[in-house]
């Protein structure tokens, strides 16, 4: 699809610049994915604040690296958190 296309040219444009202006050119391609998907801004929007109360979000500006195994305790899984700088 050409739309993966642009958002990949979109990303690699906000990497150099990291503005206000490559961040909405790179929410209007995902628009356009969601929309020639079968989905809805509403949908996109409902599914990002579901993962978000389920996994947590990036306002603190810490990730996950990864988790090994989901069916293990905290302490098994292996999981790294990492701290943005």
């Amino acid at each position: 699809m050409e739309l993966d296309k642009k958002l990949n040219e979109e990303v690699n444009e906000y990497q150099i610049d990291k503005n206000l202006e490559e961040m909405a050119d790179i929410l209007e391609v995902l628009y356009g994915i969601c929309k020639a998907r079968g989905f809805s801004i509403d949908e996109l929007e409902a599914k990002r604040k579901e993962k978000a109360l389920l996994r947590g979000n990036f306002d603190n500006r810490v990730f996950l690296e990864f988790v090994e195994d989901e069916h293990k305790t905290n302490d098994e899984t292996g999981s790294s958190l990492f701290e943005m700088g």
